[in-house]
């Protein structure tokens, strides 16, 4: 198989390096929901290039760790820059919790972004990982993701670009407002 990155391994490593700059916390846990329920937080994406429905990911000053579902196999094989590994269980079990406290290491604080995860997670989290404290990182996440690095830039570029090439194809309305189109 061959990766299909959606952002450059640099990128990911200046996007983290920038966090842990100012960073109050020894890790992020980010969590990704179900696709179904519309769950898909862009903070994760952002530090780990990879989209999975239900996932968490570990995001630490050097590294970084997802643990996703096993129906996530071949997405997290082409597309994840970081290691991955599967929930053993339910988020509250023991052996969630002992894979977790692993991967997170020496990590003693654990920040997270407070409108991203739902509260049936968080405290699903906070049972798996007692003794660890957990602090808010939305504001120092969100000062990092405000400024847009060269590889941002391109991006939204080539975006507005593509939006320009497709709006100049369809022809003009040839009405001016709703009420017009209700005639």
């Amino acid at each position: 198989f061959q990766k299909q990155l959606a952002v450059p391994p640099k990128e990911l490593i200046d996007r983290r390096t920038n966090l842990f700059k100012n960073a109050n916390f020894d890790a992020l846990l980010l969590f990704n929901g179900d696709r179904s329920l519309n769950q898909v937080f862009p903070t994760f994406k952002y530090f780990t290039g990879f989209q999975p429905s239900m996932a968490a990911a570990i995001v630490k000053k050097n590294n970084g760790s997802i643990v996703t579902m096993r129906e996530n196999e071949e997405k997290a094989k082409t597309e994840s820059y970081y290691d991955f590994t599967y929930f053993p269980g339910l988020i509250r079990s023991e052996a969630t919790g002992k894979l977790l406290r692993d991967l997170l290491g020496d990590a003693k604080t654990i920040g997270f972004m407070n409108y991203e995860i739902a509260a049936g997670f968080y405290k699903a989290f906070e049972q798996s990982l007692e003794g660890l404290k957990f602090v808010d990182a939305t504001k120092g996440v969100e000062k990092v993701t405000m400024y847009k690095s060269k590889f941002e830039i391109d991006k939204i570029t080539e975006a507005v670009n593509m939006t320009r090439k497709i709006l100049g194809k369809l022809v003009p309305w040839e009405y001016k407002t709703e009420i017009d189109l209700q005639r």
